[in-house]
């Protein structure tokens, strides 16, 4: 058998193709219930969604009143440490 002395190198275009398709988020069924967040099985994903932001806004009231409320602490420590 003869050797062929042509190499080929191949080459890959990794350019991200455009979505051609959307689906509503009404249309994604997630089949597992989310216990902690009270969300059942076969539940939408903008239900899910919304649970997940709602969810994140209640944390950072939370975070931000946790700081308010350490910061205060703060303050308190230094007076006694000042007097």
């Amino acid at each position: 058998m003869k050797s062929c002395g042509q190499t080929n190198i191949p080459e890959t275009d990794n350019t991200q193709l455009p979505c051609e398709e959307f689906v509503s988020t009404d249309c994604v069924i997630y089949p597992e219930a989310i216990l902690p967040f009270g969300i059942v099985e076969d539940t939408d994903l903008t239900v899910i969604v919304k649970e997940l932001v709602k969810r994140i806004r209640q944390n950072k009231t939370k975070i931000n009143e946790l700081e308010s409320l350490i910061s205060g602490l703060q303050d308190q420590i230094d007076t006694i440490n000042n007097d």
